[in-house]
């Protein structure tokens, strides 16, 4: 809640975010090595598999369109981007 109230603070658009209840924050935690490059990492992304769906991101394709540079999390599932990419090239 507070990055989502200081994100519309700062007047950009939560056209896109899906806020509910039943839908938990995705949670990384990373092991740097003494250079301070990740050495390991865990991840739990339930949420990014569960709703950012191939028919969620085309619903935002028009946005994708517009945007100079589209930056993909790789932890999207096989379908979501794959849809990610093509919205971006169409």
């Amino acid at each position: 809640n507070l990055l989502f109230e200081q994100w519309k603070t700062a007047g950009l658009s939560t056209e896109g975010i899906l806020k509910n209840k039943d839908i938990e924050t995705p949670v990384v935690c990373n092991i740097f090595d003494v250079n301070g490059e990740v050495a390991a990492g865990v991840a739990s992304v339930e949420a990014l598999e569960k709703y950012l769906t191939p028919d969620w991101i085309l619903r935002y394709k028009g946005t994708l369109l517009s945007a100079p540079v589209l930056m993909v999390d790789a932890n999207l599932s096989g379908p979501s981007l794959e849809t990610s990419c093509k919205s971006n090239c169409i």
